[in-house]
């Protein structure tokens, strides 16, 4: 018994010193992570989920149940810092973990530590490499989210609407009037631009409507294509995608490749 005991004790210090557990270092980073290593140049574009603890092991931050995953751009990176250069090795559907310190994590994608993060002390993180993609897996995937995100939307809002098979923006009309829709070349708009988080992202002061000439194609194309199904007094409200909003670049309030929600009232036509 004793014997079986002391042969258990002997297995079990192997293996805490040599098993999977260890941390190796580099760069000032200590990570663990699987034995495969995985390099694809041509794969800029990286979806991983994080979850990130503080140095008291508090998780801050966990990216698993958000519903969408964090992209990485290495294109827009320092692809030399020993961060970069270590997720680079890190297979899809893999993971790593790390002790590193704030400054260093944050500032290898571009960022800044939170303010209430102890520096003092290194932060822990668990990354899971969920996808690497080429330029045009990425489209492609973009494409897809964003479909799903209209189709989820216009599921759970209950609009009693209709789709345009050309621009796949769906709207509704909420005032209706027994007159007819008329062509115009400039109109008064009033007009409510959200995401489809329902956070107004930009609208119309009252008494200073957007005056829409139709020369002008500076106007959203969503603006452009809706003010064409209105007649004077009518307003709609529409699910419109990205290719009629802000576009695969977004702006500093709309991520890229996100569709966005419009309310339009035709107030006056002016030509």
């Amino acid at each position: 018994m004793i014997k079986k005991s002391l042969f258990i004790g002997i297995v079990m210090a192997i293996l805490g010193c040599n098993g999977t557990n260890d941390y190796s270092q580099i760069g000032g980073i200590e990570y663990r992570k699987g034995n495969k290593l995985c390099i694809d140049s041509a794969k800029t574009h990286w979806l991983v989920d994080l979850e990130l603890k503080n140095g008291n092991d508090s998780t801050y931050l966990n990216t698993n149940n958000i519903g969408r995953k964090i992209e990485v751009h290495t294109a827009q990176l320092d692809t030399n810092t020993s961060l970069i250069k270590l997720l680079a090795k890190v297979c899809t559907n893999d993971s790593i973990d790390l002790v590193l310190n704030a400054d260093s994590f944050y500032l290898a994608f571009g960022g800044k530590p939170p303010l209430t993060l102890d520096k003092s002390k290194p932060i822990k993180a668990r990354l899971w490499m969920r996808d690497k993609l080429n330029d045009l897996q990425y489209l492609a995937h973009k494409q897809v989210f964003e479909n799903e995100g209209m189709e989820r939307f216009i599921k759970k809002s209950g609009w009693n609407g209709q789709q345009d098979s050309v621009t796949d923006i769906y709207f509704e009309k909420l005032k209706i009037s027994d007159v007819g829709v008329q062509d115009f070349k400039k109109v008064k708009l009033k007009y409510v631009i959200k995401s489809i988080y329902d956070n107004v992202i930009a609208y119309s002061k009252d008494g200073d409507p957007l005056i829409y000439d139709t020369s002008d194609k500076s106007i959203l194309r969503g603006i452009q294509f809706l003010a064409n199904k209105l007649a004077v007094g009518e307003s709609l409200r529409a699910v419109v995608p990205s290719s009629y909003a802000f576009g695969p670049d977004g702006n500093s309030q709309v991520p890229g490749y996100m569709p966005i929600i419009i309310e339009l009232e035709l107030l006056e036509i002016l030509e």
